[in-house]
């Protein structure tokens, strides 16, 4: 693997071949870096740019981001990457790659996108004041090591995926548009600041703990297919609707859980809630014969009606009915 160190003995334009140490635009298959260090001046991304892997360690000029560059390898960003940026082009990884983010801010939108499950490993803790973009293909968009703080928002507009891995993730800001199905077993996601949570979101296995802010959960329902923790005790705003489904699920409640809207129990066999109170401010519907076990007490405390499919559908937990 070579250095391909943009010069710009030409101009600044990246689709110059000859501002290039090798000759060479970069492509996504020539198993070279494209290098931006402490000699290579400013940069125009003035094509639709690929690359194998990209480095920017060193770099001190400006690389303005008229076009996204899709890289297809690692990506090593310089500590003051946000400053070293213009434009509002994205940066694309489309392959399992290492991002070693030396502390650095990425300021533009991040996209993973690969055809199949895909693990990135981030070295270190990755900020992104754009938009985070989770969309490898139909399997998972792995995140693994580094935590990751997205100030812009989480989105799955532009696809499908399951955003997982050992990775904490952090939400500080923007919205979360979790679409028609946005899925996250994340081991740790975290609310920590002014959020708005909108779509349908899958949230499996993971613990999702809120640490500071007002997130809006007006416009979303938040699904669970078992092993989910919930952490959210101190959110100035309940969660809007909440759906339970799956084959015997354990849902652990580390805080009361406030919902608004209802609460649907769609989960077959015996499902075992544990720990705290849920609130449910709306209806609560149980749609499958099952039975609802553990430590968990249910309370009522709205103006909603509760409604089952059976005689067969069985609540074991303390329940409280205190509507108004």
């Amino acid at each position: 693997m070579a250095a391909n160190i943009f010069t710009g003995a030409i101009n600044s334009n990246w689709g110059t071949s000859t501002n290039w140490s090798l000759g060479a635009v970069p492509t996504a298959t020539d198993a070279n870096t494209a290098t931006f260090d402490a000699t290579s001046p400013n940069c125009t991304v003035n094509v639709t740019a690929v690359c194998n892997n990209i480095d920017f360690t060193g770099y001190t000029n400006t690389i303005t981001m008229t076009n996204g560059i899709t890289v297809s390898g690692n990506v090593t960003f310089v500590s003051t990457m946000a400053s070293r940026v213009a434009g509002s082009g994205s940066l694309t990884i489309n392959t399992a790659s290492t991002i070693t983010t030396n502390g650095a801010t990425w300021p533009n939108d991040l996209i993973f996108t690969a055809a199949t499950s895909t693990i990135f490993t981030i070295t270190g803790t990755l900020t992104i004041s754009g938009i985070m973009y989770p969309n490898a293909g139909p399997g998972n968009t792995q995140l693994n090591s580094g935590e990751v703080i997205c100030n812009g928002g989480i989105s799955w507009s532009l696809g499908s995926s399951t955003l997982t891995g050992t990775s904490p993730i952090t939400l500080s800001g923007g919205i979360l548009n979790a679409g028609t199905f946005g899925f996250i077993t994340s081991d740790n996601f975290r609310f920590n600041g002014n959020c708005t949570v909108t779509g349908t979101l899958q949230f499996n296995l993971g613990i999702m703990t809120h640490l500071s802010g007002e997130v809006d959960w007006t416009n979303s329902t938040v699904n669970t297919a078992g092993g989910a923790r919930f952490n959210l005790g101190t959110m100035p705003t309940a969660l809007n609707n909440l759906t339970l489904s799956g084959a015997a699920p354990t849902t652990t409640l580390q805080s009361n859980l406030y919902v608004n809207g209802t609460v649907t129990l769609s989960a077959a066999g015996t499902t075992v809630w544990t720990g705290n109170t849920l609130y449910i401010g709306g209806n609560l519907t149980i749609t499958l014969n099952s039975t609802q076990t553990g430590t968990t007490t249910f309370v009522m405390n709205g103006t909603g009606t509760y409604s089952a499919a059976s005689i067969n559908c069985i609540i074991r937990n303390n329940f409280t009915i205190n509507t108004t």
